[in-house]
């Protein structure tokens, strides 16, 4: 603590947050989807900090021996302040879990459902010779797993859609971001539109989303147990930053070892 101390300007906030912690209802927002989604968070990280490049990430360390051993960080920059567009700084203010830190929670645990040893995917596969289905760095996806129909509808077939074929910006960075962000909107919407032969390629995948049995299951009691609701969801303004680099790249939630990288960096440069 005498380190961040010395080597970052402190406000009330943080020296709130160095002194007491993050507040309760975080930690209960986590203990809540962990026990909706019976697939737990072993090991939360949090920071604070503005210099960071990401906002949320999650990392199944028991891949290797096919377990789930879900490690998440968030960046609680995200509940003291706010992104003012016209300064393009972050203003302080009180604790919420609305806005972007809600959106980060739910954004992260899209991954974990999606991702999961338990339902989805088998994670000791690595190779594409044993592989009929979607493979990625992650393993080795089962028939009926989301991600993997998702992949067939969206990614492989021939089929071509109206735009936007995204929800966000972010969705396009790969097919594991593009589920999560779906989710989320998913979750977010009170009212989900049905498609039609007009329809968007982006609803279409919320759609998906909506109809896949272990997914659509979680909708009601995600947001009567997460402690912002649906406010979490602001349709009008799109995320500023979700996990860059500093020159602007999109930097996967997965992608442990880029974000633990850029984590390092940052923490040395911070001495």
């Amino acid at each position: 603590m005498v380190g961040i101390n010395r080597t970052i300007e402190l406000d009330p906030i943080l020296k709130e947050y160095i002194d007491n912690g993050p507040e309760e209802n975080i930690l209960e927002d986590i203990k809540a989807l962990n026990d909706i989604g019976n697939i737990p968070v072993n090991l939360l990280h949090l920071v604070y900090s503005s210099d960071i490049p990401w906002q949320g990430y999650v990392f199944n360390r028991g891949m290797e021996l096919n377990q789930n051993d879900w490690e998440m960080g968030l960046n609680l920059i995200l509940a003291y302040n706010k992104w003012n567009d016209e300064s393009q700084s972050f203003v302080p203010m009180p604790l919420t879990t609305q806005g972007e830190l809600g959106y980060t929670i739910v954004h992260e645990f899209g991954h974990i459902m999606t991702l999961n040893a338990k339902t989805e995917i088998d994670t000791t596969v690595r190779e594409r010779e044993n592989c009929d289905n979607l493979l990625l760095e992650e393993g080795c996806f089962h028939d009926n797993a989301a991600i993997n129909l998702f992949n067939n509808e969206f990614y492989i077939s021939d089929q071509k859609y109206n735009e936007p074929n995204f929800v966000t910006e972010y969705a396009k960075t790969n097919i594991a971001e593009d589920i999560a962000e779906s989710f989320t909107y998913f979750v977010g919407q009170k009212n989900i539109n049905k498609i039609n032969q007009e329809s968007s390629g982006a609803l279409r995948k919320i759609n998906l989303v909506a109809e896949y049995d272990l997914l659509k299951e979680l909708k009601t009691p995600f947001v009567s147990k997460l402690s912002s609701g649906q406010e979490f969801f602001i349709v009008d303004k799109p995320i500023h930053k979700f996990n860059r680099t500093n020159d602007g790249k999109l930097i996967s939630c997965t992608d442990f070892k880029t974000i633990k990288k850029l984590f390092d960096k940052h923490k040395k440069l911070r001495k």
